[in-house]
């Protein structure tokens, strides 16, 4: 069992992966902002973190680079976005 974050900003594509993610027996916690997701961080010890990358108060890449300073999970970045420069991106800052 894992302790996992969800930070996505769509809460219909929020609840489908925290509910997928619950039935398979893990511990969820979701957030749609970057301020709720670093209070969730601070109080709940994280295994695993999946977030978006376009979020309503900033950007998740920066979100990944403040987890990488501070604290040890694994991290994917989930987002519409498709080019290589935005994966190139995503592991430059952090992302598994």
């Amino acid at each position: 069992m894992m302790s996992i974050l969800v930070v996505e900003d769509d809460e219909n594509v929020n609840r489908g992966i925290t509910f997928s993610l619950e039935k398979a027996g893990n511990i969820v916690f979701s957030s749609v902002t970057i301020k709720a997701a670093k209070e969730i961080v601070k109080n709940q010890k994280i295994d695993m973190v999946i977030c978006d990358i376009n979020l309503p108060d900033g950007n998740g890449l920066d979100f990944i680079k403040w987890m990488r300073q501070q604290y040890k999970a694994y991290i994917i970045c989930l987002t519409a976005l498709d080019q290589e420069i935005d994966q190139v991106m995503g592991y430059e800052a952090g992302a598994d």
